[in-house]
């Protein structure tokens, strides 16, 4: 309080209008926060490298068997690696352990199994199709 009359602001009112301030620039951004409907794109390295993988994976699996939307492939020491799609991604489990995201952005995915090779044909969200092929050595 001012006895003499003078204009202005104490140091409390000045705090805790800086107070507000911040707490304001702090919540605003949350509040007006508008999520883009176009998510990002396909990967084309994710892509590729997925198909790598299955490469190595597929040359060293004794059995390979396909299901809907599922890769199962079991080497000579009964490890088993399988591909499942959960959602938008396609998910590698080692032993049906782990969560590893080896592909995202995807609408569906198909596994078309022949004896010397794997081939893999994916959808992105964009309506793009993406294809692959992996082989393996012809074992006589």
């Amino acid at each position: 309080m001012s006895v003499r009359g003078e204009q202005g602001f104490t140091l409390l009112e000045m705090v805790m209008c800086l107070s507000i301030l911040g707490l304001f620039f702090v919540i605003a951004p949350a509040l007006f926060h508008v999520q883009s409907k176009k998510s990002a794109p396909f990967n084309e390295l994710e892509w590729l490298l997925y198909v790598e993988q299955l490469q190595i994976e597929f040359r060293e699996a004794q059995d390979v068997q396909t299901y809907d939307r599922r890769l199962v492939l079991t080497d000579q020491t009964g490890n088993v690696v399988s591909h499942v799609m959960q959602g938008m991604n396609v998910i590698r489990k080692v032993g049906d352990k782990g969560h590893e995201i080896a592909l995202q952005r995807i609408k569906s995915i198909t596994y078309i199994y022949y004896p010397a090779y794997l081939v893999i044909r994916a959808e992105d969200n964009e309506g793009e199709i993406h294809t692959g092929m992996v082989t393996t050595f012809q074992k006589e």
